[in-house]
């Protein structure tokens, strides 16, 4: 009797220790999971979630997937006889230890998945997968070194994947850097956003002595930065030239031959909600303060002129990509020397207003530095290879910049707009295919590469911005699609190669000289259907209809009888031009209209020409025979 109650006091442990929805009889239970990754299992083509009872002696197959930049580590298969593991008196009851099949998972390169194949057995079956980040393999050792020193965050010595996907600004950590030469890595830097380039605040001053005193910087009511000058130190800036010393409890400026050169406050970056107030006094010179704000570097910024123009005139300057422009309103402040002036300028996001002593002098909206790879690349000149990820969605200003030993470049159908200057001095970029997700070409984006020969334009293309394709030597076609509107000035300027072009109807705007300098242009042709330009009389010329102005004209132009002006630049460049019979109905000739035509030996001008612009013959050195009896009322510039 007592051997019986033991026995039955076994079974009930042996029960209790059963999970619930099992029992110690049915079929098995297979269960699996993955740690940064997923497993899918099949029985034959039946998927089956985890936790399904399966019978003992089915073929599974699991497809076991790392998360984006994750590598398979460790794949383990386990039996548990009563489906978990539990312990009778501090010992282990019915379970296998794990065993590591990871090397019989099969990896596929095509769609960066493991296979594993094996049979379900007499138990409860796991199956469990680790991942873990995916090392990089750098083939240019400079960018290793420099990519494990800015975001290797774990500082093992190497960078990962997943480290790689974390980062969303380059910054200048390549910029102007001549010893790397490939950077295809850069396709596992998915998580680049576009971002505010970083921004300081400057001061400079154009042949001119100045001092500035009680400098604060303030946003939202906190003080970024206060200095009276009290103490001489300037470790907080940085000088690009000019006579910068504290003297007298001021900062001074004492090189009265220093043109703009800026001294930046390199030590605090600006957001886009800031206070400027400072003190300025001139002491002697041409002209007055320049006081900068939004400043990149030398190249991007923008400064408030106060007295600028020798002293006649204060205006904002906004500064982008190395061009200079006046913006917002114009006024007639001058400074005096010896006086004190206070300086307010208060910037909330692209907005910017200026205050000289409390009164209000300009409201502007500036152009907000921002985009992806922004200056990322430039000045890397033995840089000959680079994969931009497919994630990234613009290419900033400058990004490759004088990359000048890039072949070419692939633009992944993410981008949606080029900055300017993306690609400008990449002499050695010979084709360039521009994707249809792409709505503009910006200024500048391919001047100065004189190495392309072809370039795709797609029909999403709506306007070809300003010096976008000048000085490309070796382009020999350009094909213009019929979705742009507007080509910008000197778009196309000393395309020398360029034979032949055809004005879709779309283009209802060219700018002044888009076509200049291109001599071995032959034939021009206006799509008919165009309202704005036209081609009539097959003259080789594009024509403005609607005021019957000759705007770009090549070697074979044959001026129509119907035209009553030449524009500015019309013939620039045309050094296959010999000779030219202006038609009776022309009343002017535009400023360098036959600029640089070296072969003209050739011209007639009729007596209805009553006005001739500046330089319009000018370098026409063998022009021997020119017939024209002008007007008493004829007005002649410097032509």
């Amino acid at each position: 009797m007592k051997q019986k109650i033991q026995f039955l006091i076994v079974s009930m442990l042996f029960l209790l220790a059963t999970p619930a929805a099992l029992t110690a009889y049915g079929q098995p239970v297979l269960t699996f999971a993955a740690q940064n990754g997923t497993i899918t299992a099949k029985a034959g083509s039946t998927t089956i979630t985890s936790g399904a009872a399966v019978a003992q002696g089915t073929t599974l197959t699991f497809t076991i997937t790392p998360s984006q930049g994750y590598t398979l580590s460790s794949l383990t298969t386990q039996q548990f006889i009563f489906g978990e593991d539990f312990q009778v008196n501090n010992r282990s009851v019915g379970i296998d230890t794990g065993t590591d099949v990871t090397a019989n998972a099969t990896y596929s390169a095509s769609t960066g998945t493991y296979t594993y194949t094996c049979t379900m057995p007499a138990n409860n079956f796991d199956v469990r997968a680790v991942f873990t980040p995916k090392p990089i393999t750098f083939a240019d050792p400079t960018v290793e070194a420099l990519c494990v020193a800015n975001w290797d965050t774990n500082h093992d010595g190497v960078l990962t994947m997943v480290e790689a996907a974390a980062v969303t600004s380059l910054g200048e950590v390549f910029k102007g850097n001549t010893e790397i030469t490939s950077f295809d890595e850069l396709q596992y830097f998915t998580g680049l956003t576009d971002t505010l380039v970083p921004v300081h605040f400057a001061l400079s001053t154009w042949k001119t002595s100045a001092k500035y005193d009680n400098i604060v910087i303030t946003s939202d009511g906190t003080t970024l930065y206060q200095n009276d000058f009290s103490i001489e130190s300037l470790t907080d800036w940085t000088n690009s030239g000019g006579q910068w010393q504290v003297i007298n409890g001021a900062l001074c400026q004492t090189d009265t031959g220093m043109e703009g050169n800026l001294f930046t406050l390199s030590a605090l970056t600006l957001g886009n909600n800031y206070t400027i107030d400072l003190d300025a006094t001139k002491v002697e010179g041409d002209e007055g303060f320049l006081i900068g704000f939004n400043v990149a570097d030398e190249g991007d910024r923008c400064w408030w002129n106060i007295g600028g123009w020798s002293n006649t005139k204060t205006q904002l300057e906004e500064r982008i990509s190395y061009v200079n422009n006046p913006v917002g309103n114009e006024s007639s402040l001058t400074v005096e020397n010896g006086r004190t002036y206070h300086i307010t300028i208060a910037v909330n996001n692209d907005n910017v207003k200026c205050y000289l002593d409390g009164e209000q002098i300009h409201d502007y909206n500036f152009t907000v530095l921002e985009g992806i790879l922004h200056h990322a690349f430039e000045g890397c000149s033995n840089l000959s290879s680079i994969t931009i990820p497919n994630t990234v969605t613009s290419i900033g200003e400058r990004a490759f910049y004088g990359c000048s030993s890039l072949p070419s470049i692939t633009i992944p159908n993410t981008i949606t707009s080029i900055g300017l200057s993306a690609f400008e001095n990449c002499w050695g970029l010979a084709n360039v295919e521009i994707p249809n997700s792409v709505t503009s070409i910006g200024a500048y984006v391919f001047k100065g590469c004189a190495g392309l020969t072809s370039v795709n334009i797609p029909n999403s293309i709506t306007s070809i911005s300003e010096q976008a394709f000048y000085g490309c030597s070796a382009l020999t076609n350009i094909e213009i699609p019929n979705s742009v509107t507007s080509i910008g000035q000197y778009a196309f300027h000393s395309c020398s190669s360029l034979t032949e072009l055809v004005i879709p109807s779309s283009v209802s705007s060219i700018g002044w000289g888009a076509f200049e300098q291109t001599p071995q242009l032959a034939s021009i042709v206006v799509d008919d259907a165009n309202t704005t330009f036209d081609s009539r009389d097959n003259c080789n010329a594009i024509i403005e209809t609607a005021t019957n102005t000759l705007v770009a004209a090549c070697k074979n132009t044959v001026i129509p009888n119907t035209i009553t002006a030449i524009g500015g630049a019309a013939f620039t460049g045309c050094t296959g031009l010999n000779s030219v019979i202006i038609p009776e109905n022309v009343t002017s000739i535009g400023s360098w209209a036959f600029n640089e035509c070296s072969g003209l030996t050739s011209l007639t001008i009729p007596k209805s020409v009553t006005s001739i612009g500046e330089n319009s013959f000018s370098g026409c050195n063998n022009l021997t025979e020119i017939h024209w009896t002008p007007n008493a009322d004829t007005n002649l510039s410097s032509s």
